[in-house]
Order: structure tokens, then C-alpha cells, then sequence
């Protein structure tokens, strides 16, 4: 019975396209479609933070309106100065350490002893937040005059120095803070931060773009419109809070002396 030769296997050869991989241009068309991927993924993803932001803004201030309401409950109704610790001067963004104590007291947060103007320990802390904007808290400051949280604190105004305040639009000033619990429901009683000139630095500032909050460069003090604004959480003294956005906002005064403007 003859045998069969198998046929043996011949190795198989490597082609050169085998071994060369991946050339540039297949790479390049790889990359561009990443970056385009990234570039769809990345601007929807910063969106959806800033509403998440947005809905912890109000909460905040609904938290932040409860607060002061408790307060007023034991001031016969009236409610608490906000006027800085000076007898010349005021400004929204900032409140009495008086206040500011008792922001403490009755939202049940442990007081803090102050080191320094700006004092690291406590903004790392940050048992403050609800005082403030999701999207403000570098804004703080404690200085010798006062205490500037995250919000226009715009209740409590007027008394010691009466509005409107100088450099105030003549035909829609801001002429009524509310001082009682019992005042006009409809009043502002606080909203987020959109304003122009701010000092240190000298800049346009607001809480709410498209994708987050936004800053002019310092010098630069540019109209909020530029800067993409799209509008405010404002809480009132019936204690509603409304997203309004940036055009429904009227250009005041966010100081005594006019320096600085602020839109609500």
C-alpha cells in the first residue's frame, strides 16, 4: 500500500501591507473624528452642569430666604439690617457681620472665628454654601466692614441710607427693599450676581452663562450681554424663586456711591 506524500505547509508571507500598520492619513481621519466627537460631547456635558447649577442656585436661596424669615420671626417681624459696618457706604453683594453671625446661628452652622480678610481655612471649609451662588463662591471676602457672600442680598436696605443710592437709572430706580416681613410679597428679597466695575478687580461678573459663570478680564468692564448672560434665580419676599433672564434685568445702582452697577 503506497504512502501519500503530504503536502507541506508553505509559511505564510507578510505582506507589506501586513506590516505597515496604520499609515498618517488613517490616523489623521481617526484623530479629526475624536476631536469632532469631543467637541459635540464636551459643550453639552458643560450645559448640563450649569443647569444642575442653576437648580442648586435656587435651592440655595430658598434655604438662604428661610434662614432670614426665622430671624425675622424673633425681630417682631423686621426683618435684619444688611447694611456693611460703615456708616457711609453700601453695597449689595455684602452684609454686617452682625448678620453674617447670625446666618450661622439659625442655619445651625458652627460659628467661625475669622484670621485674616480672606480667610483660607474657612473657604476651604466651605459650611457657608448655602449663602451663596453654586457658581460664586470665589466671591468671598470678610474684611473689617463686612461679610460679601454669593447673592445681591437686597432686603434690609435703605434704612441708614435711604434709596435710591447715587447714580441710579432716574426713570426706574430701585427704590424699595423690603424691611418687613409683612411688605409687598412681590419685592426682590435676593438674586445671583450680575454686575459691573466690581473693584478687586475692576470687571463685569456674572453667575449664569451657558456654561457657567463668566468674567471680563481685569479692566475690562464690558456689558453682561457680552459676556453670554442668560439670567438670574431671583427670590422674593413671598419666598417664590423665578429664573429670569438677563433681558428682564434692570441696570441699578449696586452701590451708595454709583461706582458699581448691578442688574435685577
Amino acid at each position: 500500500m503506497g504512502h501519500h506524500a503530504i503536502p507541506s505547509r508553505r509559511p505564510r508571507r507578510t505582506t507589506r501591507r501586513d506590516a505597515r500598520g496604520f499609515t498618517i492619513v488613517e490616523l489623521l481621519v481617526v484623530m479629526s473624528i475624536l476631536v469632532l466627537l469631543l467637541s459635540i460631547v464636551l459643550p453639552s456635558m458643560a450645559r448640563s452642569r450649569e443647569i444642575g447649577r442653576r437648580a442648586v442656585c435656587a435651592s440655595r436661596q430658598h434655604q438662604t430666604h428661610m434662614t432670614v424669615l426665622s430671624i425675622a420671626s424673633d425681630r417682631f417681624s423686621q426683618l435684619p439690617d444688611t447694611q456693611r459696618d460703615t456708616d457711609n457706604q453700601d453695597h449689595v453683594t455684602w452684609v454686617n457681620h452682625d448678620l453674617f453671625e447670625r446666618f450661622q446661628e439659625y442655619a445651625g452652622l458652627e460659628p467661625f472665628k475669622f484670621t485674616g480678610p480672606n480667610d483660607t481655612e474657612f473657604i476651604a471649609d466651605r459650611q457657608m454654601d448655602i449663602f451663596y451662588c453654586a457658581n460664586r463662591r470665589d466671591w468671598e471676602r470678610n474684611t473689617s466692614f463686612g461679610h460679601r457672600l454669593g447673592f445681591f442680598y437686597l432686603f434690609g436696605r435703605g434704612g441708614k441710607l435711604p434709596l435710591p443710592w447715587s447714580g441710579d437709572d432716574p426713570d426706574r430706580p430701585w427704590t424699595k427693599s423690603p424691611r418687613m416681613l409683612h411688605d409687598d410679597p412681590t419685592l426682590l428679597f435676593l438674586s445671583d450676581i450680575v454686575e459691573q466695575g466690581t473693584v478687586v478687580p475692576n470687571v463685569t461678573s456674572l453667575a449664569h452663562a451657558s456654561n457657567g459663570p463668566s468674567m471680563t478680564i481685569a479692566g475690562a468692564v464690558d456689558d453682561p450681554g457680552q459676556l453670554g448672560g442668560e439670567g438670574v434665580n431671583s427670590t422674593y419676599l413671598d419666598g417664590s424663586v423665578r429664573w429670569r433672564s438677563q433681558g428682564a434685568l434692570v441696570c441699578h445702582s449696586s452701590t451708595k456711591t454709583g461706582g458699581i452697577k448691578g442688574w435685577w
